[in-house]
């Protein structure tokens, strides 16, 4: 695992699809209480509430947001009926006090997306 900045997260997942935007987004909702491992270093307890995706990847590739630690961790799931644990790809500190929260690309606009979730979900 490598923990980037938020420029490099943003190259690597580019090509990726803010969730809200998916045509099929990725149902997560298997892996409701399932642990994952995070770019901060700890394992944490996935829930849609805390660790919301905000970025579908394709090919079991998912972007979440988690709260408890202020990280954005990209995550691959090993298959629709092993959910058992995510493994983590790579990652950044998420950068709460910066314009666009670091983010720079004018499509996708990822910033705009994870401002969805901190409104539904994280009441920063």
């Amino acid at each position: 695992m490598s923990k980037l900045t938020t420029k490099e997260l943003e190259k690597k997942i580019k090509m990726w699809i803010p969730y809200s935007q998916a045509p099929q987004a990725f149902n997560m909702s298997p892996y409701t209480g399932k642990p994952f491992d995070c770019t901060c270093g700890k394992t944490h307890i996935y829930n849609n509430l805390t660790s919301p995706p905000f970025v579908d990847g394709g090919m079991y590739k998912m972007g979440l947001m988690v709260k408890e630690c202020k990280h954005l961790s990209a995550v691959k799931v090993r298959g629709f009926f092993n959910t058992d644990k995510m493994e983590l790809l790579f990652g950044c500190k998420f950068e709460e006090k910066k314009k666009r929260f670091g983010f720079t690309l004018e499509y996708p606009k990822f910033d705009e997306e994870i401002k969805i979730w901190i409104a539904e979900r994280w009441e920063l």
